[in-house]
């Protein structure tokens, strides 16, 4: 069942009883790493650390749950540094992000909107904290979920934390499910905030979606003094109908390691887009913040890798060891990668960029179970077909559009449009489609699975 965003009536159950967890907090369900101190308006706070876990409130008898989601609450002075998202989702997990630019009180709570699987859970925020990374554990599969966060020490006084003027409200999240298909929106280059890339998001949330995928370029064009306001106007604000929804998957582009979007000598990306904790993978110690990851959905893996490594950037020796480690790892049917920089491209402006692409990770693609392989940088759709991979080219999710040069004789569509692209994964095949921001189909095409 995927995701509505109708509410529906929560029964009055006990926490205890709807999730099977013991009420003794020593069984944590959940956990927060946030960075310590007051942020200033313009600026990040500094290097997070690790506090104690957040405490759980729940009765030891049956009361009715507090209806907060329903209720209107006034503006906090407190503002959104990065607005609440949801980073990872799983069958039985979400982790999410926010931080704020003053410690303060408060409450973050979840609630399931399924009438037939009725949870609530409050989480108190610790006072001292301002950055804060929350795992919620013992979720229910293909379930639908709400998270709020209001700041204050009391119900009374409770307020919304504000995000460029106004508050960010109510988030959205389904965990993961086995059924298919499983519905992936991916766009790139998406990094002005034109009214291009607005429509692109209103259609893209429109698709019930599980995740998004970014293939890179996050924010361009910055006001370097004042990074967040860039981030919020380019970024957070443009994607707001994603982000309440769905997670954004995302990968470092070139733009991204611009001098100007440095924050205390690293991409401002790492703090934006922090790594979330996955049991399931592990990673060199060299690598760099969430430089590179990999996520699974179901029996499919997802590989998010740092191309810029190839253009000179730190890591690429022990980032195509850990691909070869994931590429063999047999718990997962099928990979899929996704890169910023295309190993193909027939486009015009800066052609010769795909090549230190092609020739390093394409054999290392070639020698996995790798169907298809999604990366962005040049600004327009391409479908290419080498040794048995399809290799897609969606970096037109802007305005700003390449003319086609010489198409390179594995091309099997260019197009100069504004797009992104649904991928829909069966258990026999993916389908794919561009579709313009307009709402047309650019292209179509389907890819057997063994």
């Amino acid at each position: 069942m995927k995701f509505s965003l109708m509410l529906v009536p929560l029964l009055v159950l006990v926490f205890c009883a709807c999730t099977g967890i013991q009420s003794d907090i020593s069984q944590p369900i959940l956990f927060s790493t946030n960075t310590q101190g007051v942020v200033p308006t313009n600026k990040p706070s500094d290097t997070p650390t690790l506090p104690a876990s957040p405490v759980l409130t729940a009765s030891a008898t049956p009361t009715p749950f507090p209806d907060y989601f329903s209720r209107s609450y006034s503006l906090s002075n407190i503002e959104y540094v990065i607005p609440l998202t949801v980073r990872h989702v799983t069958e039985q997990s979400a982790t999410l992000f926010f931080e704020i630019s003053k410690p303060s009180a408060g409450l973050l709570i979840v609630r399931s909107i399924d009438p037939q699987k009725p949870l609530q859970k409050e989480i108190i925020l610790p006072e001292n904290q301002t950055r804060h990374m929350i795992t919620l554990d013992n979720l229910l599969p293909d379930n639908h979920y709400q998270v709020i966060i209001l700041l204050g020490e009391r119900e009374s006084v409770y307020k919304e934390a504000v995000f460029n003027g106004k508050a960010w409200g109510v988030v959205n999240f389904h965990t993961a499910s086995n059924e298919k298909p499983i519905k992936v929106g991916v766009l790139g280059d998406a990094s002005f905030g034109d009214d291009a890339t607005k429509d692109l998001i209103e259609l893209m949330a429109s698709q019930n979606l599980d995740f998004v995928i970014n293939t890179g370029d996050i924010v361009y064009e910055v006001d370097r003094v004042d990074l967040i306001n860039s981030y919020a106007l380019k970024f957070f604000e443009p994607f707001s109908l994603l982000l309440h929804q769905y997670p954004v998957y995302t990968v470092l582009g070139n733009h991204d390691y611009d001098a100007a979007v440095e924050w205390q000598g690293e991409p401002f990306y790492h703090y934006a887009f922090p790594a979330f904790a996955d049991q399931n993978f592990g990673y060199p110690e060299s690598r760099i913040g969430n430089q590179y990851y990999a996520f699974a959905y179901q029996d499919i893996q997802f590989l998010m890798l740092d191309s810029q490594v190839l253009f000179g950037e730190e890591g690429r020796a022990d980032q195509e060891a850990w691909m070869k480690e994931r590429l063999a790892d047999t718990r997962y049917r099928i990979t899929i990668p996704i890169c910023h920089v295309a190993p193909f491209s027939s486009s015009a402006v800066h052609p010769n960029d795909s090549l230190p692409v092609r020739y390093s990770w394409t054999p290392i693609f070639e020698a996995g179970n790798v169907p298809v392989v999604f990366s962005g940088h040049f600004h327009h759709y391409e479908r290419l077909f080498v040794n048995g991979i399809t290799y897609i080219v969606t970096g037109g999710g802007s305005s700003t559009l390449y003319a086609q040069g010489s198409q390179l004789p594995e091309s099997q569509i260019y197009a100069r449009r504004t797009h992104f692209v649904l991928m829909e994964i069966f258990e026999d095949q993916i389908k794919i489609r561009a579709i313009s921001k307009e709402g047309e189909i650019i292209d179509e095409t389907s890819i057997r699975l063994p």
